[in-house]
């Protein structure tokens, strides 16, 4: 028994040492067709049929990596039979490529936030809509005046103030004045005589960061009525000044030495209007340049103001209207332009006038004098636009003139032409500026041929 029983022991190690191997084998080869499942689920999708890829011939309007990924989606949407299928090289390739793209615009993005918090841009002032009509062109008159809103008194001391420090022109925008006033200085090597010289210095005045000076030299060039300074010459020196005076005029900054810019502190009790007054300016335009609120001036608060008044000359010939200030010497320091409409037929009249006292108006009501036809304040066929600016004649010519002014249009197709009955007609932005610039009883209209 003893013998049998240790012959038949190993017999039984045997079977349950082969029994167990089996059970490990089917193990393993589960763990197996499980890993290789789980892979062709990664490679192939539910849905996806693997056929062979054709990456040499990439879907219309991309190229292979674009058309993989819509092979993919179709996949697995199911809308369409897959012609391509993504290795999984070719799958990280194209997420390497999406990656670097994403990261390009981010870039991108940084830089242009970057770019507009160092180089800010002054806002114009809001230009009014107006609605186009086929009314007549109104005829000379005088508008039925508007009662005008007064601004309020000076805010508390603790008012908080709305004053936007507006940063120096931009170095890249100053750079490019520079370099193109050396450029201009350069080719006005031909225009002969003292106006010649003059020319090419303020130009080079410009260039080396002389603005106030250069704007003093080129003005006086403009206005000295030189033949040898051609109409070509003369419109490279109001773009340059114009280009310059952004920043020396329609904006806070204050330039050491500017002969008609100063800084005036709010005193306790101050009205803008008040201050406006002082100097002869309106005070719409200091709210402008300082981008203050009339109603929220504060004691002590910096102000940037323009020695007024302002004038304005027209040249009907060239549809032009120039802005110039004056220095305490008389010296004419041109500002800006813009672009007019005169009479027809040659109607407006020539001559020097006065913004009459009273006649800057807002938002004017207006009656046909011809067919009796009432507009309202509010009414978009108002032929007249939104501002009026009333002129009353100071010389022999124009003394006995009544009812021309300057006005906005709800025809500006008409400006630039003589289309008017004899008043200067603007754009509505255009008139909107130009009625913050003039002052009533102070600024002076030249007319001229």
């Amino acid at each position: 028994m003893v013998l049998s029983s240790q012959i038949a022991r190993p017999d039984t190690l045997r079977r349950f040492a082969t029994s167990r191997k089996r059970r490990h084998t089917l193990r393993n080869a589960l763990i197996i067709t499980f890993a290789i499942a789980l892979v062709a689920w990664v490679v192939w999708p539910p849905g996806a049929a693997p056929t062979k890829a054709t990456v040499d011939q990439p879907a219309t309007g991309g190229d292979a990596t674009s058309s993989l990924a819509v092979a993919g989606f179709s996949a697995v949407a199911g809308s369409s039979p897959v012609t391509q299928t993504p290795s999984p090289a070719a799958e990280l390739e194209a997420m390497h490529k999406r990656a670097a793209a994403e990261n390009a615009r981010f870039d991108a993005f940084l830089r242009d936030m970057k770019a507009a918090t160092t180089t800010p841009t002054v806002t114009p002032a809001i230009t009014p809509s107006v609605t186009p009509a086929t009314t007549p062109a109104p005829l000379p008159f005088t508008p039925a005046p508007a009662p005008a809103a007064a601004p309020a008194a000076a805010a508390a001391p603790d008012t908080p103030s709305l004053t936007l420090a507006l940063a120096p022109t931009p170095s890249a925008a100053g750079h490019d004045i520079a370099a193109s006033a050396r450029r201009i200085a350069e080719s006005a090597a031909t225009v002969p005589g003292s106006a010649g010289t003059s020319y090419r210095a303020g130009m080079n005045q410009i260039a080396d960061g002389k603005l106030i000076e250069g704007r003093r030299t080129l003005s006086k060039v403009l206005t000295s009525g030189d033949p040898s300074i051609t109409a070509s010459d003369a419109r490279t020196i109001r773009d340059t000044l114009a280009s310059i005076n952004k920043s020396l005029v329609f904006s806070d900054r204050l330039v050491e030495g500017d002969t008609i810019a100063t800084q005036h502190v709010v005193a306790s009790g101050e009205l803008l209007s008040v201050i406006a007054r002082k100097y002869k300016i309106s005070y719409q335009f200091i709210e402008q340049i300082n981008s203050v609120d009339a109603r929220r001036i504060r004691v002590g608060q910096k102000l940037k103001v323009i020695a007024g008044p302002l004038h304005a000359v027209v040249d009907k010939s060239d549809y032009r209207m120039d802005i110039f200030a004056k220095e305490t010497d008389g010296t004419s320091i041109y500002i800006t332009s813009f672009t007019v409409g005169v009479g027809k037929d040659d109607s407006t009249p020539i001559g020097s006038f006065i913004c009459r006292s009273g006649g800057k108006l807002e938002n004017p009501g207006w009656t046909h004098p011809r067919t009796g036809e009432h507009f309202g304040p509010d009414d978009p066929k108002n032929p007249i636009g939104e501002f009026w600016i009333a002129l009353q004649g100071t010389d022999d010519h124009t003394k006995g003139v009544r009812g021309y002014g300057i006005h906005g249009t709800i025809e500006p197709d008409s400006v630039g032409k003589q289309a008017s009955l004899g008043c200067v007609r603007m754009l509505a932005k255009d008139i909107e500026q130009v009625y913050k610039l003039l002052v009533d009883g102070q600024s002076t209209v030249t007319i001229q041929p």
